[in-house]
């Protein structure tokens, strides 16, 4: 199903599909092994914050996020682009599927860029915009979490 939903809602071909869930399956194994070694060492504290992943580049960016904001111990708040809902989703549900609790992984569904993601609760955001995107989000975030 999530090969599917990234060549058919994503727009890619198998050729170009392939090597993004390689790149994925990749990241997810460098920050398993990456939290076990912090893990290990002490005098390191991870403390928790929600992170949003609004991105457009359909698996592979969007997992890698993911994974590292896991492994690091946060909870995750995975908000799609409009144009590929059922891709993000899929990804989600590969995580769930893994062990993830729904609690620790959160898919928030949403139009617009800033519904979903104004809480003041959310301590960190992560996206793949321009710069000029990401200072709009920034100033949109501000105004809707006062």
């Amino acid at each position: 199903m999530r090969a599917c939903a990234v060549l058919a809602e994503g727009g890619k071909k198998i050729a170009e599909a392939d090597p993004e869930f390689s790149e994925a399956i990749d990241f997810v194994e460098f920050y398993r092994r990456t939290a076990r070694y912090f893990a290990e060492l002490n005098g390191i504290n991870a403390r928790g914050q929600g992170v949003v992943s609004p991105w457009k580049f359909s698996n592979a960016i969007p997992c890698s996020g993911v994974a590292a904001a896991l492994a690091a111990g946060n909870p995750v708040i995975l908000k799609p682009v409009s144009d590929t809902v059922m891709v993000t989703y899929q990804l989600g549900v590969c995580f769930w599927r893994g062990g993830v609790s729904r609690k620790k992984l959160q898919f928030v569904p949403c139009a617009g860029a800033s519904q979903g993601t104004s809480s003041s609760r959310v301590g960190t955001s992560m996206s793949s915009s321009s710069r000029a995107v990401r200072k709009r989000r920034r100033r949109c975030y501000s105004a809707n979490s006062k």
